[in-house]
Order: structure tokens, then sequence, then C-alpha cells
């Protein structure tokens, strides 16, 4: 590998582009702002803003204390998903507000903001026309129906600073909302002390209509070169159906007596998929070294879905790959799409951020402490195990043929720089590993040189023999040597077992510099700090969480856990079907005091001193104990591969399938049917969702359990 110091790390990788022009259709609208409950985008860098905000009408209160529904925020406490959605041009998205009812349903969505602007308000028409150097001439035309006047419309228009910082047009509006007349109602009213107020060429306009009973709003927007539509309704009708009739063509749901619920609940898991992927721009803040010098990378450009949209709307390299386990079933095309952008990130090395964070929207969504990516942590590497579906479908491999061979040479150069391992803090009760994607699953107490982790190395095994196919497909002749050596080096058992098998636990593990004594204790410490009036220093007390090592480390391996991590042989398949400890994992994680719970598997056995331990004072448990879907995904694939393989643990393996398929299926749902969302994860001892919610990233990968979608 070449030395990381050496050369620039925010060099970008000059490796022939993934994304084809074709696929990146940069014209195409669609909700491509996940993080609002309602707005659309192009695909271009510079491409205009629509969305939708709506607020109560208030008793009294100033305009600034109004709470302006916009980003989507737990806050609100508005339910929101997507009923139907077609990654593409089409959606039906329910918003539910306390008793308002909403539902947003685009077709085929066109929207830019004003260059020159015309805003007309009539009892049941309003039309906004103008020009835009992306579409040229344009209009936008509300129709409005039902119980409203007039005067319940109003309208606000400026000329604002290109591409303003659009984390600040709540602000805007409420600078822009006002009492005239005598009106007790709210309204916008033009705002002279707002520069460009008074220019006629507006590049920001909004319309207001306020009402207190049902009134249907439909929007349509046109570019000179689209073609009108004379009907939308049966245009949307056509539509839904259409995508109602792919939708059960490729996700079959038919299970026990609750196909009706289960089908509408996977519909809704791919369509809130679907719609929460988003396309940013802009630099990702990166800092190289020990200094504390930041720098940005780029420019870059992803189309990425997001695992949460209130919490999470941004890509995350890890989920993504558990992303499109689900996408390229309805729309392998689309999952190409992605993939590229995400590998034309890369740097010169191939190191792609493990969050994408891109422009000042997505960054205001995001702590600090997260916002800055480091070039030298990786994440899981899902998609050669997506790569690898591909792959075992001749058929599509062969229509897409073209497409992936676009992407292996940087998928070749990903793999090349995976071999760079992380390390923790050591100032944690166990160090978090987020390269891992599993954060606070304990490893190693102390991190040193001597640390091999058996997931990268399961990852690592996975990932060679895919590269390996790849490289023999698309002629890679001079390298299948090399790779050959990687594959028989990490797919080894002996090795394997050599290096990560406890014998004396019985399970598969970590090695490294581990003391299974050590705890979290509280102390107290003095604060000084200065008073703003006299100067004088104050002291006060508070307490502290730190950690304390009992035992001396030593290495070892770390066998007094068992969770996720221990699964990894078996989840990526690398055992062979009569291997011998395929039945012991299977036992193991059958034990109710280990993994086993009526919901799915849990990520951490009740017997570890791990187990729903907090990380600090400020790091509840997260990988240690709450059940996650993605994992159970992996376990539901394995399963089945060992139940349909020829060996003598097929039957023991088909029995847990089925029932793991089960708790899973049954505990997702009723937790669906009781809140209306999909969550994080889920309570090991009751089943409850925990985390941000809705989260239908990889939690969305029930729809390929429903439908029993594992190759």
């Amino acid at each position: 590998m070449q030395n990381y110091r050496q050369h620039d790390l925010l060099q970008k990788s000059t490796l022939p582009l993934a994304l084809v022009e074709d696929l990146y259709n940069q014209t195409s609208w669609s909700t491509y702002r996940p993080h609002l409950y309602f707005g659309l985008k192009i695909k271009h860098p510079e491409s205009p803003l629509f969305g939708i905000i709506w607020y109560q009408q208030p008793n009294g209160e100033f305009p600034q204390e109004l709470s302006l529904r916009h980003w989507c925020d737990h806050g609100d406490n508005v339910k929101f998903s997507w009923l139907a959605h077609d990654g593409r041009s089409f959606g039906r998205e329910l918003i539910e507000d306390n008793d308002l009812g909403m539902q947003r349903m685009p077709l085929k969505p066109m929207h830019c903001n004003l260059l020159h602007h015309r805003v007309s308000e009539g009892s049941d028409y309003i039309f906004v026309d103008g020009y835009s150097s992306l579409l040229g001439q344009f209009g936008m035309n509300l129709r409005l129906s039902g119980d409203f006047s007039s005067e319940a419309v109003s309208s606000i228009a400026y000329k604002i600073p290109p591409f303003l910082d659009m984390r600040h047009v709540n602000e805007l509006l409420k600078a822009s909302i006002g009492r005239k007349e005598g009106r007790l109602e709210l309204v916008l009213v033009q705002n002279e002390g707002i520069p460009g107020s008074n220019d006629g060429e507006a590049n920001f306009a909004a319309v207001q209509i306020t009402f207190s009973k049902n009134i249907t709003v439909e929007l349509e927007l046109l570019a000179e070169d689209d073609e009108k539509m004379n009907n939308f309704e049966s245009n949307f009708i056509q539509k839904l159906e259409q995508f109602e009739q792919k939708f059960d063509e490729v996700f079959p749901v038919d299970y026990q007596n609750d196909s009706n619920l289960l089908r509408h609940l996977a519909r809704v898991a791919l369509s809130s998929l679907l719609g929460g992927i988003g396309v940013w721009h802009g630099d990702s803040l990166v800092k190289t070294d020990n200094s504390e010098q930041i720098r940005p990378y780029g420019p870059l450009s992803l189309i990425s879905a997001v695992p949460s949209r209130p919490f999470f709307p941004r890509g995350f390299l890890w989920d993504e790959g558990f992303h499109n386990l689900v996408i390229r079933h309805f729309d392998p095309q689309l999952t190409l799409q992605i993939f590229a952008s995400w590998l034309d990130s890369m740097n010169i090395d191939g190191w792609m951020p493990r969050e994408m964070i891109l422009g000042l929207e997505a960054q205001a969504r995001v702590p600090s402490e997260f916002l800055v990516q480091s070039p030298f942590v990786a994440n899981p590497p899902m998609f050669f195990f997506v790569l690898e579906k591909f792959l075992r479908d001749s058929p599509l491999f062969n229509r897409h043929s073209t497409r992936l061979s676009l992407l292996y040479p940087r998928i070749k150069q990903f793999y090349l720089w995976l071999r760079e391992t992380q390390k923790g803090p050591k100032t944690e009760l166990n160090p978090k590993v987020l390269p891992s994607g599993l954060d606070d699953f304990p490893r190693a107490t102390h991190p040193s040189a001597e640390e091999y982790h058996l997931d990268l190395r399961c990852w690592m095994a996975l990932s060679s023999k895919v590269l390996r196919q790849l490289a023999e497909t698309f002629g890679d002749s001079v390298w299948v040597p090399t790779i050959e050596e990687d594959v028989r080096l990490y797919n080894d058992i002996n090795a394997l077992d050599k290096l990560h098998w406890s014998e004396s636990a019985q399970q598969y593990a970590d090695f490294g510099l581990h003391s299974d004594r050590v705890q979290l204790f509280q102390e107290v410490a003095e604060k000084r700090s200065k008073t703003s009036q006299t100067n004088s220093q104050r002291v006060s007390q508070e307490r502290i969480f730190k950690r304390k090592t009992v035992g001396q480390p030593r290495l070892r391996l770390v066998d007094n856990v068992f969770g996720y991590v221990n699964l990894f042989p078996l989840l990526l398949r690398l055992l062979p079907p009569d291997n011998a400890k395929i039945g012991i994992i299977l036992r193991s994680l059958n034990r109710t005091e280990h993994l086993w719970t009526p919901f799915g598997l849990r990520s951490l056995s009740t017997k570890s001193p791990y187990y729903l331990a907090r990380n600090t004072e400020h790091d509840p448990p997260y990988w240690r104990g709450p059940i996650w879907i993605n994992i159970n995904y992996l376990a539901l694939d394995a399963l089945r591969h060992y139940a349909t393989s020829d060996g003598p643990f097929a039957k023991m393996s088909l029995e847990l399938y089925h029932r793991l398929r089960d708790n899973v299926i049954h505990n997702i749902a009723e937790q669906y049917t009781r809140t209306g969302f999909l969550w994080e994860n889920y309570n090991d001892r009751t089943g409850e969702g925990m985390g941000t919610r809705p989260f239908t990233g990889w939690t969305a990968l029930v729809v390929n359990i429903l439908a029993e979608k594992f190759d």
C-alpha cells in the first residue's frame, strides 16, 4: 500500500469516475431533501429548492414564537411516512400533525427559484411565473378548492443572496409574518427591512394559505419543455397502480393471517426508504493528522438513502449497503447509481468518508463532534455483500454488467485501502469502534498493535472473494494471482480458528490487550470559574466518570463477551456447511440467556459484564443488548443458506430460521401498529421500539424478511 504520509490525503482519486451521465440525470426532480417534511429539488448543484411549511394560527403570540413545521423534528410530535414512492418521480406522503391530516402526493414534481417573477392571487387560483437558467421559462400554479376566502392568501417575494443558507428560511419567514388591517390572523407581509424586498427580480417567494376546514391545494409546476398534464388525478392513480403492481411482483408478502397488514407495512417501509433518498453537494470536513486543523475535502456530490429523516438525514457508508439490499430488488439501476456516487467520493488512497455531511443544510443537523471525518477511519465494506448478491443472480448481473464494470476500478481501490485498522481512545469503559459500525460493542479494553478484530477478518474474507470474481469477470488478469492469494489468506478456516477460536468459551472472539475487570466509577472533581460581576473565582463540584482497570490487561481472546461480533463467521457464511462450529454457534445464539429473545436476536449476551452497561456517563448502551434489524437480517440470510446446504446442521438452521423470522416480523408489526413507526432498534426485554423514529433505513429490511428475499 501507499505510504499515507507521502501525499496529500485530501487529493481526490484520479481513477475513472464510476457514475455515468445517463444514470445521473441532473434535471430529474424528486424529494431529494429528506430532512424536510416535504421538499423538492433536482440533482444539479445549483438546484432550485421547494418546500412546504405550516403552523397553527396563534392567539396573541408574536411571530418569532411561532412553531413552524418545516424540518423533520421529534419535538414537533408529527407522524409522517411515505405510503408510496418509486424513488424517482412519484410519491404519496401522509403527514399527521395532531388533529390535522395532510397528504402530499407529488407526481413528476417541478420547481424553480424565481429570477423574474409575477405573483397573482385570485379566489381559487394563484400563479407565479418566471425564468430560470436551468429550465428556461416556467410557471407555478396553485389551484385551491374547499372552504377558504381570497383574504386568506398572502405572499412575499425577495431577492436574496444566491444560495442563501437555507437554515435561515424559518427566520426569514418569521420576519415577514405579521397582522394587517386589524385582522387577527397572521399573514405574509413584505418586510421593507429585509435587503432585496423592493427588487422586482426576486429569487425567493412564499405563498401562505390560511384555512380552518378541509381544503385541497393542487400545485403544478411546468418548465417550457414540459408536456402539460391534463388530468392529475388519473395520472396519479395510474402511477399508484403501477407502483403497487411492481411492489407485489418484487416483494410478494403472504404471511399467515396478517398479509394485508404486513403488505401495508412493507409498502410503507420500502416507500419511506426510497422517499428518504437525498442529493447533496459540498465539501466534507476532514482532519488529516493530530493537529486541530480542519480542511475541506471536495467538492463532492452524493445521492444516498438516509437512516432516519429527523435524526440522521445524511449518508452513512455502512448503512448504505444495507439500504441497497432492499433497493436493488426494486430498482437495481438506482442501487448502482448510489454506489457509483459513493465511490466517486474516494480519495487517492481509496478512503471514503464514513458519514457524508455535505453543505450547510446537512451540517446543521449534525452534532459538532461528528462533523469532522478522518481519512484513517473505515466502515465495514457492506458494498461487497451487495455486489455478491448481484454476482449470484447471473441474469441481473449480465443486464447491468457495463455499469458494474465502471464500479470495478474504484471498488478495487477501496478494498486495497481496507487493511488499515482503527483504534479507539482509552478513556472509555471499552473503546467505541465506529469503523466496525457497531459503535460501543465491547472490544479489547486496551487498544494495541497486537489487536485483531474478528469481524474485520470476516469482512476481508468476503470482500476478497467478491473482488476475485469481479477481477475475473472484467478481465483484470494481471491482478488475479494477487487477489487469489488474499482469498486463500483470509478464508483459511484453520487460521481463523487459530487466531479467534476460544476453546474454553466455545466461541469465536476478538484478540487483543484485554482485562475482564474494568469498571466505570464516579469521582468528585472541583471546577473553578470566574464570576462575571466581581471577577472572583467560584469553586463548584461536579461528578465525572472515569474508567478503572482492576485487573491488569494481557494479550488474550476477548471471550468474556458474546454477541453480534462473535457470529460473523456464521453471518458472512464463511464456515463450510459441515464445520462442527456451526452447531456450537447455533446452540449458543438459541439460548435465552445469550442472544435469543421473543423479538429477535439481542446484540449482547446477558452474561456479558457489558450487557446494558453505559460506556461513559454520556453514552447509554447502544449495541449492548438492543435488537438491531440489520444483524438479524444477516442472521436470517445465513440460517437460510445453511438450511439449504448439504450439511449436518441444515435441520437446526431451518428451525431457527423460521422461529427467528416469526419473532422479528411479529415484533416489528406489533410496534408499528402501536406507534405508527419503524424504530432504530428494539428493547430486548419488552420488544418496544427505541432510539430514533421513524428509522426507515436498515429497519426497512423487514421488506426482504417478509418476502424472503435473501439472494
